[in-house]
């Protein structure tokens, strides 16, 4: 059998991460002068801060992920890379119990994930 490899696509990441600090940085230069907490203007700017702090955050720690599946080494190797740094994972074949299939998204609207869910004996 062939060495079966999936890697993500950081782009989409990297493009909501820009998105996040984008508006959340209009948001919160626009609605910087609120009068009061309890108003609309500081609605606007509290979610402007948080949305750029996901962004700030989702910048800084997104990466991509390699899942490599060989069949003849009865292993998989996972390889997670961001700017925080590297770290990869192996499981030899031996220790998986269970495998389940996830999805998230719905088909009416026309974007579905699937994702393994594996169960270890180590749990």
């Amino acid at each position: 059998m062939d060495v079966w490899t999936s890697t993500n696509k950081p782009r989409k990441q990297h493009l909501l991460a820009i998105g996040c600090v984008l508006v959340g940085a209009v948001l919160a230069i626009g609605f910087r002068d609120f009068p009061s907490i309890a108003s609309d203007r500081a609605a606007g700017f509290g979610l402007g801060l948080l949305l750029l702090v996901i962004g700030t955050a989702a910048l800084a720690t997104a990466g991509s992920q390699t899942i490599v599946v060989d069949p003849a080494a009865r292993r998989i190797t996972i390889e997670d890379r961001n700017r925080l740094g590297s770290k990869t994972r192996s499981i030899a074949f031996e220790e998986i119990v269970d495998v389940g299939i996830g999805y998230l998204g719905k088909a009416s609207n026309g974007v579905t994930f699937y994702y393994l869910a594996l169960t270890l004996r180590g749990g």
